[in-house]
């Protein structure tokens, strides 16, 4: 896993884990990432959408922490998922100097892997 320290220095005071971010998942699933993440950095919650390039589809729930350079999420599957077997999920990652979230997941099930996210809130700009 990659951590990062003096992120505040680098990106200001500010930094907010707070917004919608796109990405993509590696290891043993491999597919596209959106989460939304709402709340204050101590108290937030949200959800992870995982659409795996073979099996589809998995949402979850999740809660966590945000310390100004690291991210810890938990979560449990939301949902119907006909023939996917689901675990509790379990996220951490460390935002770099550039504004990314590099990381690493895994579930109760065994299913782990990294994945990267990009800040992807087009809110912003309208």
């Amino acid at each position: 896993m990659l951590w990062f320290g003096g992120l505040r220095k680098t990106l200001g005071a500010d930094v907010s884990i707070v917004k919608l971010w796109a990405g993509r998942v590696y290891g043993t699933h491999l597919g596209n990432l959106f989460v939304a993440l709402v709340g204050s950095d101590d108290e937030l919650q949200g959800t992870v959408h995982f659409n795996d390039d073979q099996n589809g589809l998995a949402k979850y729930t999740v809660t966590g922490t945000f310390d100004g350079t690291h991210l810890t999420l938990e979560g449990k599957p939301v949902g119907e998922h006909p023939g996917l077997a689901l675990g509790n999920l379990k996220v951490t990652a460390a935002l770099n100097p550039e504004g990314m979230l590099l990381g690493q997941w895994e579930t109760t099930i065994g299913s782990a892997g990294t994945f990267e996210a990009h800040p992807h809130d087009q809110s912003q700009h309208l």
